[in-house]
């Protein structure tokens, strides 16, 4: 019926929704199904949306090359586009798995504090002080 755009983001908040209910190997698939149906219909937002969760379940696969892969694409098309909803999410999860890695800027880390703290983005601020 022509939504596979819309089809997209409802596999990419069923993949997030698999995930916190703890169903990692579902939300791996939802998510990757969600990446591919945005790439096919050139919704690059809800790609990199769905890119970041899946950077999430792949981070808890302990597959951590691919999360970081996945979120560089992500964290790319977000500030080549001008940033917007989930860039800040995005750069908190990418300081996430450089701090794990030992490469972690903590001057980035406490931008990301204090933005998240401005905007009034929670989720994003507790994630960034557990950095």
């Amino acid at each position: 019926m022509g939504f596979a755009a819309t089809e997209a983001y409802h596999l990419a908040n069923l993949g997030r929704a698999q995930q916190q209910n703890g169903d990692i190997e579902a939300a791996a698939s939802s998510l990757q199904r969600a990446v591919e149906s945005a790439r096919a219909t050139a919704d690059l937002r809800v790609a990199a949306l769905a890119r970041t969760r899946l950077s999430r379940v792949l981070r808890e696969q302990g597959d951590l090359d691919a999360a970081r892969a996945t979120l560089r694409l992500a964290c790319d098309w977000y500030h080549a586009s001008g940033g917007g909803d989930g860039a800040r999410l995005a750069d908190c999860l990418a300081a996430s798995l450089a701090a794990e890695s030992g490469t972690v800027e903590i001057a980035a880390v406490e931008s990301l504090v204090a933005d998240a703290h401005a905007a009034g983005d929670v989720e994003t601020e507790v994630l960034a002080l557990d950095v």
